[in-house]
């Protein structure tokens, strides 16, 4: 429509091996990109499940954009989830799974022009899971990372791209004090545009830092990619490292191998 406002609805319902395995989905979906410098989007599902135990989960997606003057963007985004579990002959649930991801950050591309992008953002990722069977404890962690990269181009067909991230993470035991650490994460990268095609060819350098253990390791990565458009890119590639070059990813020790990448772009 003229306001740019659109609304979606949907539900599924189905069943599996008789009414004792039922489910059912309702989901909706709010979107604004228009005039006005704020758009944005905001999802929320909810799921029930039914068989040798009951369950329940609560999704939600936000995010927000506005646009300021000179080329500044601000951005937030808020998922959130939550599951609830309980045998059916029980009314008590157990310790609910929730996990929340929240962000801030400013962007800023050069007027008329993509020669020089910059994106400051600070997350904060929170996942709380109940007790296994066996098990009395459940477990939750807190990852906060303060992360900046820019991307320069420095010849027409050649691109080089910075990125650096301080880390800190608590994790443990619910209920008992948590184990805190500390980590940077810093990555080089040029990519050259192979004859005016839209492929290119990246090499990437990455270095990980861990305070706590004094740990430091480097690596490699090697990528062919791909641009169908303006805002998306396609590749794949190699990486000689050990570790990701997401800062988010926690477990930073199974990222070695051939990997496929889709990218979009502001």
């Amino acid at each position: 429509n003229h306001s740019g406002l659109q609304l979606q609805v949907a539900g599924e319902h189905g069943t599996q091996g008789g009414a004792s395995g039922q489910h059912g989905t309702i989901a909706g979906q709010v979107s604004y990109k228009g005039d006005s410098p704020l758009s944005g989007s905001s999802r929320a599902e909810a799921r029930r499940m039914m068989g040798s135990a009951y369950s329940r989960q609560m999704l939600s997606a936000t995010r927000l954009e506005l646009a300021l003057p000179s080329g500044f963007t601000v951005l937030t985004d808020l998922r959130m989830s939550m599951t609830r579990q309980s045998q059916r002959q029980l009314i008590l649930y157990t310790t609910p799974n929730r996990y929340t991801e929240s962000s801030v950050g400013l962007a800023w591309r050069a007027p008329r022009s993509d020669a020089f992008q910059a994106l400051g953002r600070w997350t904060r990722l929170a996942d709380r899971r109940g007790p296994q069977a066996g098990d009395s404890l459940g477990t939750q962690s807190v990852l906060g990372v303060a992360a900046f990269e820019a991307t320069v181009r420095v010849a027409p067909g050649l691109e080089w791209a910075g990125k650096g991230a301080a880390r800190l993470e608590q994790s443990g035991r619910s209920g008992l004090p948590l184990g805190t650490g500390h980590s940077t994460l810093w990555a080089s990268r040029l990519d050259y545009r192979i004859a005016q095609q839209p492929f290119r060819l990246g090499v990437e350098y990455r270095l990980l830092q861990q305070r706590e253990a004094g740990d430091t390791r480097g690596g490699w990565l090697q990528e062919l990619s791909y641009d169908p458009g303006q805002h998306m890119r396609f590749g794949v590639g190699y990486n000689f490292s050990k570790f990701s070059g997401d800062p988010l990813v926690q477990n930073q020790n199974s990222s070695r191998g051939w990997f496929l990448r889709a990218q979009s772009r502001y």
